[in-house]
């Protein structure tokens, strides 16, 4: 689990960093630039929490699933 949380704060940083470097080159205001990038990151980590959660139901319930077949 250790290296999905490695690439979801990886992911984040990226996504939050490119928001700023954007924001900056077009020569938007500094504080909707720095508010929209922790928006970002936070939805990004977010939904890289919710997908590990999600896939690792999803394992437990094939894992179910398949006990019981076998039965």
């Amino acid at each position: 689990i250790r290296w999905r949380f490695r690439l979801i704060a990886i992911e984040t940083l990226m996504m939050a960093g490119l928001v700023l470097a954007a924001g900056f080159a077009l020569n938007q205001p500094h504080m909707m630039v720095v508010r929209s990038a922790l928006i970002v990151g936070a939805a990004c980590f977010a939904s890289g929490i919710i997908l590990i959660g999600l896939s690792g139901a999803t394992g437990l319930l094939v894992s179910a699933f398949r006990r019981w077949r076998t039965r």
